[in-house]
């Protein structure tokens, strides 16, 4: 479905369908760059959506998550994104943090949390991208 141009909501102005959308984050954190949104979803799947037309231009099904998308964050230039997901990593049990490159679409790295019963909800590029703030459950923040 295209994107609506005039919301009936105060001070919306474009609206668009992202069905099960669990969390999302704009492709690059400089004004310049902002030219993707990217969603997280229960299937463990993220989705690169166009803003402007409100069309999903493309669907990542990373084979190493398998579970909801609980987090999503996209570094300043917009060519990595981390994902929480409830996906059981290395090193965890419940869940865990993976880098996602983009343009290729492929599984960089994956984060050990430490607490292998941790699930992270939230997650955050620095300005530069040379790291990232984890927030999860157990109330802790991590710097990685």
């Amino acid at each position: 479905e295209e994107a609506v141009d005039h919301c009936t909501r105060t001070n919306c102005i474009a609206e668009f369908d992202c069905p099960d959308l669990t969390c999302l984050e704009w492709n690059g954190a400089h004004v310049l760059l902002n030219k993707l949104l990217v969603t997280g979803h229960p299937s463990g799947c993220i989705k690169l959506w166009s803003p402007e037309t409100g069309k999903c231009v493309r669907e990542i099904a990373n084979e190493g998550i398998k579970k909801r998308v609980d987090a999503v964050a996209v570094n300043p230039t917009g060519t990595v994104c981390v994902v929480a997901s409830d996906t059981p990593m290395p090193g965890n049990t419940v869940g865990g943090l993976a880098a996602i490159q983009l343009k290729h679409q492929r599984l960089e790295r994956i984060f050990a949390i430490g607490d292998s019963s941790v699930v992270v909800r939230a997650l955050e590029f620095n300005h530069n991208g040379s790291c990232f703030v984890a927030g999860g459950d157990d109330g802790h923040v991590r710097l990685f």
